[in-house]
C-alpha cells in the first residue's frame, strides 16, 4: 500500500495540470446571465421604490443592488443588497436592525419583484431570486476598493 501511495504521488507531482479546474469560477454564461439579472433587478427594484407606497424603499430611496450571482445551472440567482448610502451614518446595531426589517420584507414579498422579473425577461425562464443583505461598513469598503 506505500508503494501505491508513493506513486500516487510521484504521478501527481509531475502531471501537467488537468484540462478541467475543480473551481474554474463563473462561465460565460452565468455571467452574461447575471448582468441581466442584475441591470433587470436594479430598474424593478427602483421602480417599485419610486411608487406611491415605496414598499422596497427606506426613507424614499430605493435598497441598493450590489450584485447578482448565478447558480451553473442558471435556475437560481443570488441578488446582494444594501441599505442606502445616506444610512451609512447609522449606529452599527440601527442599521443591523433596519437590514434585517428589509430582509423580512423581501423574503414576504421578493416575488412581487420577481413576477416582475419574469415580466420583463418572458422570452425564457429567468432564475428563481434570492436576496442576500450585505452589511453597509462592507459595501462601503467595496465600493471605495473598486473606485
Amino acid at each position: 500500500m506505500p508503494f501505491l501511495e508513493a506513486c500516487t504521488k510521484d504521478v501527481l507531482q509531475h502531471a501537467r495540470a488537468g484540462l478541467v479546474d475543480s473551481h474554474p469560477g463563473p462561465s460565460p454564461n452565468q455571467r452574461n446571465e447575471a448582468a441581466r439579472i442584475f441591470d433587470v433587478v436594479t430598474s424593478v427594484v427602483d421602480d417599485l421604490a419610486a411608487n406611491a407606497n415605496g414598499e422596497f424603499s427606506i426613507q424614499g430611496d430605493a435598497i441598493m443592488i450590489l450584485d447578482a450571482e448565478v447558480s451553473p445551472d442558471c435556475k437560481q440567482a443570488r441578488i446582494f443588497w444594501c441599505i442606502p448610502m445616506h444610512l451609512c451614518d447609522l449606529p452599527e446595531e440601527s442599521s443591523d436592525q433596519v437590514t434585517a426589517k428589509m430582509q423580512e420584507l423581501l423574503d414576504k414579498r421578493g416575488s412581487k419583484i420577481q413576477s416582475h422579473v419574469f415580466g420583463r425577461l418572458r422570452h425564457y425562464y429567468p432564475p428563481k431570486l434570492r436576496f442576500v443583505p450585505v452589511p453597509i461598513k462592507i459595501a462601503i469598503e467595496d465600493f471605495l476598493r473598486y473606485d
